[in-house]
């Protein structure tokens, strides 16, 4: 299922007209590190580059990412960082293409996709990044699904669950701005991100990216690299 349509007045420049408010405020506390606790400046840092990243305003610097090695190196990392018992697999198909993205930020927008998919699972599940080709008629792609078994979400949820600031945890806890970010940096990265949950089954998070792709013009059979989707 795709993503709620952004209603007005919670569309991207909002959120960066929200973030250069918030940072000139971080700047002006900073001064005062000594009365404050440094999580709670750490976690305004995080607000801003979550709407920022919404808002498709982050500083993205665009790299071949080879699927395997990225995801197997990412499936260890976390399999040494969660604090409950979660199968973290890895699957991917043997002609996929590698993604044109910046590296750093599709790391933070699964760190991010882990983290709901971790609440999600307090007594543990299963969570399976899968990366399979897409072709389009004039293309091909690489998706990439975050699938997790844990309570899932009714469909009235599901509807909201992308919109920004909605969250189901406590507001003192979180933004409810990391969906969104995650969205926001699939569409600043050339894709998209699509939703699909089933209360008691699990949710799966499709990341739609771009590719380094083999384009086959129809007058020849040359083969040459791109980088959108179609």
């Amino acid at each position: 299922m795709s993503m709620q349509p952004i209603p007005p007045g919670l569309d991207g420049g909002m959120a960066v007209g929200a973030a250069a408010a918030l940072t000139e405020v971080l700047a002006n506390l900073r001064g005062k590190l000594e009365r404050l606790e440094p999580s709670a400046l750490r976690k305004g840092d995080l607000l801003v580059a979550e709407l920022l990243s919404f808002a498709g305003r982050q500083e993205l610097n665009p790299t071949r990412v080879e699927v395997l090695p990225f995801l197997r190196s990412f499936a260890d990392l976390l399999r040494h960082a969660l604090d409950v018992d979660i199968d973290v697999m890895v699957q991917v198909d043997r002609d996929c293409l590698p993604w044109r993205v910046d590296r750093k930020a599709l790391e933070e927008a699964l760190l991010q996709l882990v983290m709901n998919a971790n609440t999600a699972m307090p007594d543990g599940g299963r969570l399976l990044f899968r990366a399979s080709v897409e072709r389009h008629s004039c293309t091909e792609g690489t998706s990439l699904e975050v699938v997790d078994t844990g309570t899932g979400m009714s469909a009235a949820i599901l509807l909201v669950a992308a919109l920004p600031f909605f969250t189901t945890k406590e507001r003192s806890a979180l933004s409810g701005m990391g969906l969104p970010a995650v969205a926001g940096f699939a569409a600043q990265s050339g894709g998209h991100m699509d939703m699909s949950s089933v209360v008691g089954v699990g949710t799966t998070v499709t990341l739609k990216l771009p590719t380094f792709e083999r384009r086959v013009e129809p007058s020849s059979e040359k083969v040459s690299e791109g980088a959108r989707l179609c």
